[in-house]
């Protein structure tokens, strides 16, 4: 997550402070595909205040509250904004997941363990889906069309993630995890048909 980015694209929409940025992270489908924490978040407003990428545009005083600071976007924000969005256009991903790395050595494993914490695993990842269906079904027609293609990218991974997962699920109770000459990929792919 490039979090000077995100900053400083929330602050093209409008003059925000950290605060409503974190309430905004907290209350919105944002908080299914963007983590960004709440020290981390004041942290990027003070680093692009020093460099000049933003400035505060007002300070609002109240008597029963701490002050809030009210930051806006610089000229020189703007081009920064321009350079990171296009850099990250073009970011090679990472395709690293943790369950990567324990896949390598699961046919050392208990086997029923390892069944069990998969059968975690795909119902965690089916509540998720079913989750970000519903969040996606209630923006459709009310936010802008990339906002969308966000929701719909990560809706497709998860799908394939839980076909894949279903899939080794089954090779490991078939006690098929650590046969040789398997094509798990049309495996996965005939599943879906």
């Amino acid at each position: 997550m490039n979090t000077k980015l995100f900053m400083l694209g929330l602050l093209m929409e409008k003059n925000r402070h950290p605060y409503e940025v974190q309430q905004l992270l907290k209350n919105s489908e944002m908080k299914y595909y963007i983590k960004i924490t709440k020290g981390s978040l004041y942290y990027t407003f003070e680093q692009l205040e020093k460099k000049g990428f933003i400035e505060v545009v007002d300070i609002i005083r109240n008597e029963q509250r701490p002050e809030r600071t009210i930051y806006g976007i610089t000229k020189s924000g703007k081009q920064e904004f321009e350079h990171l969005l296009l850099e990250q256009m073009i970011k090679k991903e990472d395709m690293h997941r943790p369950i990567y790395e324990a896949l390598l050595f699961a046919q050392y494993g208990e086997e029923e363990l390892i069944l069990e914490q998969l059968k975690t695993k795909i119902s965690q990842l089916t509540l998720y889906l079913t989750t970000l269906q519903k969040v996606y079904e209630e923006k459709c027609g009310k936010e802008s069309v990339a906002k969308l293609y966000i929701l719909s990218s990560v809706i497709l991974h998860l799908r394939t993630e839980l076909k894949v997962l279903q899939s080794l699920y089954n090779n490991i109770k078939n006690e098929k995890i650590d046969n040789i000459g398997n094509d798990v990929l049309r495996e996965i792919e005939n599943q879906c048909l």
